[in-house]
């Protein structure tokens, strides 16, 4: 047990150093133990957690998009936030659903949440594939320190000023006055970004043919400035043993990550065994009492109701509308069916007419003779299936001796045998028929009390009897 607990301390360890890695949020793995035990202090922790996961999935890019979530949804929707998005994504636990808006109770639960969202979402992979080597980073991104843009003091006393001022006019002269400010500068960015574009092709024409990437056939502008400044070789040496150390600890995670689902499986335990000591209600009912919330943040309009019935009864109006097309279809696709019996009747008539086409040919006198030399030459495949059936039908009479019977009586003994043949296979047929054309009925009556207790039971059933079908009731 001791060992199994500590190697779910340290996949929590190592998926919360991921997650600063990759500057998405800060948590510690005892806060996550504390939440699997359903801790109210660890509940405001995995909330924000589970906002910046959230927020992450959603977005493009990992740290602005973030940011801009946060700057534009406040810390006390953020709980209403991560309701609707989650229940738009599949997620309807209506525990999740009724717990308060302040992160204040339900750690477990959130704890529950942010696993479902790191395994629907791919929220690992997602993280992967936005990576990207610092070799292709920008070169201006490269040169400039990360520090915050923080606002000048003169800028912090203007916008106290404006903030102060009370008459109108006012206001929107320096609303307009901010509006030129942004013009110029939109200006002055576009014209350093013409800037930088040129230089950087000049430095593509110079060293074409020069190359440290197999993908490019000239230096970029990054490689320029190391080569250049080899004192920046520190910093990109350094950048490169962290962005080596982060993909060890994203590999490390492929390979134990099933001990963290492990890990959460004993969680999702932990919740039954709450929910089952807790009696016959369920584990939303511990927050009612606190503050009440509906289990339903997706958008769903007033009059759904009527929606809903509207679009019935013009389904309905549909199918009635188009009864007698529908009637038709089916008679057509019903006379193009052709059973197997009707396949096999046909097959014997062709047979019959075949034997008796021979038997008149063999009483004109063509069939010995022209059988000896034509038919060899040109039909012998035909005339050898013809005399196959023949001998077929006529078995009865195969072992006579044709010297001593007359050709007529030989004849009509062969014909005799060979109607006696085919009306016992045609009586056979028809019999099979019948049988067919019975248990074919009796099914069909079967199906038919059947949809009708279905009828009777639920009275939301849209059931059109088809008209081929109407003569069952009657």
């Amino acid at each position: 047990m001791s060992s199994k607990n500590g190697q779910a301390r340290a996949i929590n360890e190592l998926l919360c150093t991921i997650l600063e890695e990759n500057h998405i949020s800060f948590v510690r793995a005892e806060t996550l133990r504390q939440a699997k035990f359903d801790k109210c202090s660890a509940a405001k922790s995995i909330g924000q957690l589970l906002f910046d996961v959230v927020c992450v999935c959603e977005s493009d890019n990992v740290n602005q998009g973030l940011e801009f979530l946060k700057r534009m949804i406040p810390n006390e929707n953020q709980m209403i936030f991560l309701k609707t998005k989650l229940q738009g994504w599949g997620y309807l636990s209506d525990s999740f659903a009724k717990l308060p808006n302040d992160f204040s109770t339900g750690s477990r639960e959130l704890l529950l949440a942010l696993g479902w969202v790191i395994y629907q979402q791919s929220f690992i992979n997602k993280i992967i594939k936005r990576r990207s080597c610092p070799l292709h980073q920008d070169f201006v991104k490269f040169s400039k320190s990360k520090s915050g843009i923080l606002k000048s003091p003169e800028e912090q006393s203007t916008k106290s000023r404006c903030d102060n001022l009370m008459c109108l006019k006012e206001k929107i002269q320096y609303h307009m006055m901010l509006t030129g400010k942004l013009r110029m500068s939109l200006r002055r960015l576009y014209s350093t970004y013409q800037q930088l574009t040129s230089f950087t092709y000049c430095i593509h024409q110079s060293t074409e043919g020069v190359h440290l990437q197999s993908a490019f056939n000239h230096l970029t502008p990054l490689e320029v400035h190391v080569l250049r400044h080899p004192g920046s070789l520190k910093k990109m040496l350094h950048e490169l043993e962290k962005d080596n150390l982060e993909l060890t600890h994203l590999l490390e995670w492929k390979q134990k990550e099933n001990v963290f689902w492990e890990w959460m499986g004993s969680v999702l335990s932990a919740q039954i065994e709450s929910q089952n000591r807790s009696g016959a209600s369920s584990a939303a009912s511990m927050y009612d009492d606190a503050l009440p919330e509906p289990s339903v943040y997706l958008p769903i309009p007033e009059n759904v109701d009527e929606q809903i019935r509207s679009a019935r009864d013009h389904l309905r109006a549909v199918i009635l509308k188009h009864e007698d097309e529908m009637s038709r279809v089916e008679q057509i696709v019903q006379r193009k069916k052709v059973s197997t019996v009707e396949a096999e009747i046909h097959k014997l008539h062709m047979d019959k007419e075949l034997f008796e086409k021979t038997l008149q040919l063999r009483s004109c006198g063509i069939g010995e003779e022209k059988n000896s030399h034509q038919s060899i030459n040109n039909k012998g495949t035909d005339e050898s299936a013809a005399s196959e059936k023949i001998s077929a039908f006529a078995s009865p009479f195969s072992g006579l001796n044709k010297d001593i019977m007359s050709p007529y009586a030989a004849r009509a003994s062969q014909q005799e045998a060979l109607k006696k043949a085919i009306n016992k296979e045609i009586s056979s047929l028809k019999e099979k028929v019948e049988k067919l054309q019975t248990d074919l009925r009796k099914t069909q009556l079967q199906n038919m009390e059947d949809v009708q207790r279905l009828i009777n039971n639920d009275s939301n059933v849209i059931c059109i009897q088809p008209r081929s079908l109407k003569h069952f009731y009657e």
